[in-house]
């Protein structure tokens, strides 16, 4: 049979040398009475036991890794499907944005379009009313060269205005009510 110290110190890893150099033992009433010393630095030897489960199995700290790993992966997706949908949110705001610009500028251009045929428009009837009035005045120039200058002593003879019922404008009857219909439109 292996002493107890032996068997634990081999399953430590320490090797088969005892703790203590095995003293003669002494009858109780030889013992000296020295002193009592303490230990100083470096007289005995530090030991350092790993007690965590994780670092003395690696399957254990290897499955660690690989939860971190996982979740670390598992946050990088998230953030990648987060950025793609901001992307496609932007790309949808810039669609929406270029079509609207192109609607503007297509009413813009047919505003346009309307403006200048209006002006061509109206410059023409300008012309043409400045030309009927160059017309008039023409017109009026000649029939009064026509017309002969009345004489000095007496007035001109004028026919006398033949009216007919026909040409009289009816009487306005203010008093009836479909004639103030008529005037609140």
């Amino acid at each position: 049979m292996q002493n107890p110290e032996v068997r634990m110190r081999r399953a430590l890893g320490l090797g088969d040398q005892p703790a203590t150099p095995e003293r003669p033992s002494r009858p109780a009433n030889q013992q000296e009475r020295r002193p009592r010393r303490f230990v100083r630095d470096g007289e005995v030897p530090v030991v350092k036991v790993k007690r965590n489960a994780e670092e003395s199995e690696p399957h254990v700290a290897a499955e660690r890794r690989a939860r971190t790993a996982e979740a670390a992966l598992e946050a990088e997706r998230s953030a990648r499907e987060a950025v793609e949908r901001r992307l496609k949110e932007a790309r949808e705001a810039l669609q929406s944005l270029q079509t609207k610009q192109a609607h503007a500028e297509l009413t813009h251009g047919e505003t346009l379009a309307a403006e200048r045929q209006a002006r061509e428009t109206a410059e023409r009837a300008l012309e043409e009313a400045v030309a009927a009035r160059e017309a008039a005045e023409r017109e009026l120039a000649a029939s009064r060269e026509a017309v002969p200058r009345p004489r000095r002593g007496r007035p001109p003879s004028r026919p006398p205005i033949v009216t007919s019922p026909e040409d009289e404008p009816e009487p306005v009857k203010w008093w009836l009510p479909s004639y103030r219909a008529r005037k609140k439109r």
